[in-house]
C-alpha cells in the first residue's frame, strides 16, 4: 500500500471559506441557499466540496456574504498555499472513491478542512503536522 497522502480539492477549500464567512455573519445554510436559489441539501454539498458553484451562484453568495467573488477565490488560493506548506495536496477536482482507495489518499473536506482553514494556529500550537494526522487516520482505516 502506498504511503497515505492528505488531499483536498479546490471546491472543498472554497466551501470551507464559505462556511467560515457564513458562520462569521451568523447566517444559516438555509438563508444562504435561498439567496443563491438552491436547496439546503445542494448548498450543503457545495460547502462540503461535493459540488461547485457556477459563476452566477458565486456572485449571489458573495452578495449575501458581503464579499466579492474575487476575494473568495483569492482567499482559496492563499489557503491552498498554506495547506501545501502543511503537507496537504490540493486537486482541482473531486477524486473518485476508486482513486482514493487505490492511491492511499485521505480526503480532507467539510468539517475537517474547515477546522484546518479557519484555525491555522491550532495545529501549529499543538505541533501537529499534516503527516501525523494522515498517519493516525490511516491507522484507523486499517483497523
Amino acid at each position: 500500500m502506498k504511503e497515505p497522502v492528505a488531499m483536498t480539492t479546490y471546491p472543498a477549500v472554497v466551501g470551507a471559506i464559505l462556511i467560515a464567512r457564513r458562520k462569521e455573519l451568523g447566517l444559516s445554510q438555509n438563508a444562504l441557499a435561498e439567496s443563491v436559489g438552491l436547496t439546503v441539501s445542494t448548498w450543503s454539498r457545495i460547502e462540503n466540496g461535493d459540488s461547485a458553484l457556477t459563476i452566477e451562484q458565486l456572485k449571489l453568495a458573495g452578495d449575501k456574504l458581503n464579499v466579492l467573488p474575487s476575494q473568495i477565490l483569492k482567499e482559496a488560493d492563499e489557503k491552498i498555499i498554506e495547506l501545501k506548506n502543511r503537507g496537504i495536496e490540493t486537486n482541482p477536482v473531486r477524486v473518485s472513491i476508486n482513486e482514493i482507495h487505490a492511491s492511499g489518499i485521505i480526503p480532507l473536506v467539510g468539517t475537517a478542512l474547515f477546522g484546518l482553514i479557519s484555525t491555522p494556529l491550532v495545529l501549529a500550537a499543538a505541533s501537529v503536522t499534516a503527516s501525523a494526522v494522515v498517519t493516525k487516520l490511516a491507522k484507523k482505516f486499517e483497523d
